[in-house]
């Protein structure tokens, strides 16, 4: 084998040690961008469902609000329902007395 066969076959295991190489480099590589598209899909799947618990406890707070809303309005109402009969007895009294009915 002369110099040359030998340059040639070193030149030739080089390219295909070279191939190996890349092949894997690129194995690799799409190993990596598969484990990553995984973890993405993951965190936006969590982060989908967080926002949907805290789209549901917001509109739980906003029934609760509205229900306690409604409910202090009514006592309001009823509160001032009696303040108004209590001044309608009174001024009733106050008109029968000062016409003589008393």
């Amino acid at each position: 084998m002369t110099e040359f066969d030998e340059i040639l076959k070193l030149e030739i295991e080089a390219r295909k040690k070279i191939e190996q190489a890349e092949k894997k480099a690129e194995r690799i590589k799409q190993e990596g961008i598969k484990q990553a598209e995984e973890v993405l899909s993951q965190v936006q799947k969590e982060v989908e469902d967080y926002r949907k618990e805290k789209q549901i406890e917001l509109e739980e707070n906003i029934a609760n609000l509205k229900q306690e809303l409604e409910t202090n309005f009514k006592l309001r109402v009823e509160k001032i329902r009696g303040v108004f009969e209590h001044n309608k007895e009174r001024l009733k009294s106050i008109i029968y007395s000062v016409l003589g009915f008393n």
